[in-house]
């Protein structure tokens, strides 16, 4: 049986967020995490359980926006399990 994808949407709009919970549970997911801030992503990436197969980013946001969230994803120590 093939592994569900594990998602992870970084996010400053509350409504978007509530979107993409119920469309992602609508599918069949259950594996997604949501930050509502990019505060301190690596940090908080790096001590999620599962590490996740599919990110999605705004790229409006402060302080960090969704290309320097993306250009610093190649420096995360993910979690192997």
């Amino acid at each position: 049986m093939a592994q569900q994808a594990v998602f992870l949407y970084i996010e400053d709009d509350t409504l978007s967020r509530e979107i993409m919970a119920l469309m992602l549970q609508g599918l069949g997911y259950t594996q997604f995490t949501m930050f509502e801030s990019s505060e301190h992503f690596i940090e908080r990436i790096e001590a999620l359980a599962a590490t996740p197969t599919v990110i999605f980013l705004d790229i409006h946001m402060t302080p960090h926006n969704g290309f320097e969230i993306l250009e610093a994803c190649a420096s995360i120590q993910y979690s192997t399990p």
